[in-house]
């Protein structure tokens, strides 16, 4: 597991954390404070890659997921 785990996942449309990204910040330059334990909040932003961002991490009192 410790070989294949990754801090991110990319593919041509979608870029998968754990937590959330830095949207002016390449994937390559994140630190894993920003991947692991920073929430997203309703006023974040896209990601300068123009990919969709997926994350959890952030519950939402509603029971759906956010979609910003």
């Amino acid at each position: 597991m410790e070989d294949d785990c990754r801090d991110w996942w990319e593919t041509d449309a979608h870029i998968f954390v754990h937590a959330g990204l830095a949207p002016a910040v390449p994937l390559a330059d994140l630190k894993p404070l920003q991947l692991f334990w920073e929430f997203l909040t309703p006023d974040a932003q896209p990601h300068i890659s123009g990919k969709m961002i997926i994350c959890g991490h952030t519950s939402q009192q509603s029971g759906r997921p956010l979609h910003l």
